[in-house]
């Protein structure tokens, strides 16, 4: 989704006005989305909010409206995204960032009649991370979790899972995904996670089963290098996506708990931690072949 990518860049370029602090931030997302600024907010019936101390985002129970010159089997994708203002950790320094995702199942059945049966439908919930180059292209890590429907083959396939890349997008064409990992679950709730430890400069995504569930490093040579210096910063975004299933507002996508710090030594997650955040993120921004951020 090429407005996802320049609402990345015009926020992340033009507001070159957030400063690396080092510290520790949280959102329970009680009262607002705290240092989250919106920057992607695709019209009704795509509808994103706090409420009861979630950020939550719903199609108002309606598949959200086809791409021109919309044929059946090209409903087109809701989305949802917040960059935090404060927290940009800059390239010199380790950080640590985790959010708990919600996908749950009963929005599963809702699949929507007609010739395109279930193909290509998907739900996500997702931390990303990424940086973006003065030409304007993007490295990013993502890490989501992940509900999708597909009957290409002809079989009606549907599966949760966690999926993590680590990808570049250029200013033009498609992107190219240099890492990725992904296991099915049956979580309806689970902790996603990013961290990075700016000694052995390797980014790693996490979440509530696996420690290391896909690490990359960012200085290794060849084209996955980020080419980022001691200057750079990182972005931190959430990302809340629906692609042809009605969403209704009583069971809605939702994000909780977040948590992040900067400038200290990355730390392995606790048991507490894992045990609060992880009780049981489709790809983004993923539909592969769809021009998405996050792609299964």
């Amino acid at each position: 989704m090429k407005k996802i990518l320049l609402s990345w860049v015009g926020l992340a370029l033009l507001a070159n006005v957030p400063i690396a602090l080092a510290g520790t931030w949280s959102c329970d997302f009680s009262v607002d989305t705290c240092d989250f600024t919106m920057f992607v907010d695709d019209p009704d019936p795509s509808t994103s909010l706090v409420n009861n101390g979630q950020l939550i985002m719903h199609t108002n129970g309606q598949v959200y409206a086809e791409e021109p010159p919309s044929p059946p089997t090209n409903y087109a994708t809701a989305a949802e995204a917040y960059m935090h203002q404060l927290f940009t950790p800059g390239y010199g320094e380790s950080w640590w960032a985790e959010i708990t995702g919600m996908i749950p199942a009963i929005i599963e059945p809702n699949y929507p009649v007609g010739p395109m049966g279930i193909d290509h439908l998907h739900l996500q919930v997702g931390l990303a991370a990424g940086f973006v180059k003065p030409d304007g292209s993007i490295y990013l890590m993502d890490n989501g979790l992940i509900f999708s429907g597909d009957d290409r083959s002809g079989l009606e396939v549907k599966n949760r899972k966690y999926d993590a890349d680590s990808k570049f997008h250029p200013v033009s064409g498609d992107s190219v995904e240099y890492a990725d990992a992904h296991t099915l679950t049956m979580d309806e709730s689970g902790l996603l996670g990013l961290r990075f430890d700016a000694a052995t400069k390797v980014l790693t995504a996490y979440n509530g089963h696996t420690n290391d569930f896909l690490s990359v490093d960012i200085d290794a040579s060849g084209p996955g290098n980020w080419n980022m210096t001691d200057s750079d910063d990182f972005f931190i975004a959430l990302l809340l996506e629906v692609r042809g299933l009605p969403v209704p507002e009583t069971s809605p996508l939702a994000l909780d708990n977040f948590h992040a710090s900067s400038g200290v030594s990355v730390p392995e997650p606790t048991t507490w931690v894992m045990m609060l955040y992880g009780l049981g993120l489709v790809s983004v921004l993923r539909l592969r072949g769809h021009n998405h951020i996050w792609r299964v």
